[in-house]
């Protein structure tokens, strides 16, 4: 075999595995929040029926791959992107000596959180917007990082010591939505709610009627390896 060829081969079945395998960690990474998240929303759910039934709680499994919690008006997603990423080579994950010490380390699935206003679903607005609360991402051997919570206690600031557990999963999650609790909807200026489409208004869309403000990924903090 023409060793260029043998080559492809060499570096594909190295690359395809270690992908796949993080793949799979992802997604039971995953699986573990869905059940936390079905947990959380059971608790909620038996203490507002008995103390508030206005307030609404609801667990949806979406697919595989998403999952949704709803508490009162904001909706939480959690959902897992299909691909296996890394970085440039100069981001600082990457200077970490747990990552230089073997590179397939700096391979990651991506599980993403994003806050929605519950009606924007319930009335399908579909211009409505969503705010990225948090991105965690983990490895192959289920080290992790995580961008966008801004007060996570666990953190290590060395990815090494950063292993996931249930309970920590249990954290992330709670973070995120005490996160999206705390940012409140806000009114855009009347200036900018003067003209409404005749099919926004047959759909009762309105869609540029509120947003939230607060979500932009500049703002919130990121670990510092």
């Amino acid at each position: 075999m023409d060793t260029q060829i043998q080559k492809i081969i060499e570096v594909l079945n190295l690359k395809a595995s270690v992908k796949q395998i993080t793949y799979k960690r992802s997604l039971e990474v995953l699986q573990t929040l869905k059940n936390i998240a079905s947990g959380i929303a059971k608790e909620l759910s038996e203490y507002f029926k008995a103390n508030d039934p206005n307030i609404k709680i609801e667990y949806k499994d979406v697919s595989e791959y998403e999952f949704q919690l709803r508490y009162s008006g904001d909706l939480l997603t959690v959902s897992m992107h299909s691909n296996i990423i890394t970085f440039p080579d100069d981001h600082f994950i990457l200077e970490s000596e747990y990552i230089k010490e073997d590179p397939l380390r700096g391979y990651f699935g991506q599980i993403l959180f994003y806050n929605f206003m519950a009606d924007s679903f319930t009335y399908k607005r579909t211009e409505d917007l969503g705010y990225l609360v948090s991105r965690l991402l983990v490895n192959k051997d289920q080290h992790f990082f995580i961008e966008g919570l801004k007060k996570i206690s666990f953190l290590n600031p060395d990815i090494s010591q950063n292993i996931l557990s249930d309970s920590l999963l249990k954290e992330v999650l709670i973070s995120a939505i005490l996160l999206t609790i705390d940012v409140d909807l806000v009114v855009l200026p009347f200036s900018e709610m003067q003209i409404v489409s005749v099919g926004e208004k047959i759909v009762n869309q309105q869609q540029h009627a509120a947003q939230k403000l607060g979500f932009e990924m500049k703002n919130l903090e990121s670990p510092k390896m």
